[in-house]
């Protein structure tokens, strides 16, 4: 699977104190805690520094709401949005590998 840009187009909907093209909710924030398991305490990368991100998270929530003006037969007009709450996270430099080779990444479960 390629990785796909968040970045969305309207952002009214969350209007987050600063502008955000990836829209609310998409910045994960690190505890100091957080970051030292990680093992990026004692040589954290630079702000604007791009990283690899690998995550596992379980859907905490689905929910489809019928736009406004569609018709409610049409399956196009159902928005889908969901919640993700991320349980593991892995970060390497990027372009790098990750711990794991990329067969296991793929079909390990």
């Amino acid at each position: 699977m390629a990785l796909v840009s968040m970045a969305t187009e309207d952002d009214a909907v969350y209007a987050p104190s600063e502008p955000n093209p990836y829209g609310y909710g998409l910045c994960l924030r690190l505890t100091e805690e957080q970051v030292e398991a990680l093992g990026l305490a004692a040589n954290p990368p630079k702000p604007g520094t791009k990283v690899g991100l690998r995550a596992m998270a379980f859907v905490q929530c689905v929910n489809q709401e019928l736009d406004d003006d569609a018709d409610p037969d049409d399956p196009n007009g159902i928005d889908v949005c969901m919640t993700l709450q991320v349980t593991d996270l892995e970060v390497t430099p990027a372009g790098a590998g990750t711990t794991q080779d990329a067969a296991s990444m793929l079909y390990s479960s």
